[in-house]
Formats: C-alpha cells, structure tokens, sequence
C-alpha cells in the first residue's frame, strides 16, 4: 500500500499560528550596542569585584575565626561505632 513522505519542517513556518499580531510587528534586527556603553559597564563590573575581593581580603580570614560546627554527642559505649 502507499505510504505518504515524512513532510520536512520549514523553521517559522508556523510562527503566524501561535503569535500574537503585535509580537509579529516588531523588526526581528537588532541595533548595534554602544561599544563606549559596553566598555563602560564591564569598567564598572571590573571595579565591583575589585572592590568585593579587596573587601573579602580585609577580613578575618577563615582559619582565625570559631568553629561554629559542633561535634555530635557521643553515646558512652559508642567508641566503636565509627571505626
């Protein structure tokens, strides 16, 4: 008997289906960035982890401060529990 072809899919083709008309009206380019704008903002994040690694650096450091982690109880008798 007669098998019908696989149909091949077209990429968009069924973009007009499923969104709104208002979505379908914005121009799919994008404009160039600002390459001042860009350089300026990575300036700006570059400062920030400077400023977090400077910070982090002031401070105690890990070694120096309490252990907030307490050993669990032991049972008497227990000993052997976890050799």
């Amino acid at each position: 008997p007669g098998s019908r072809p696989l149909r091949r899919r077209v990429r968009g083709a069924t973009l007009d289906k499923t969104t709104s008309p208002a979505d379908r009206a914005i121009p799919a380019t994008r404009r160039p960035a600002d390459a001042d704008a860009v350089r300026s903002e990575l300036d700006e994040f570059e400062a920030a982890v400077r400023r977090a690694e400077r910070d982090s650096a002031a401070a105690t450091p890990a070694e120096a401060m309490p252990s907030t982690h307490q050993r669990p109880r032991r049972e008497s008798g227990s000993d052997h529990a976890d050799r």
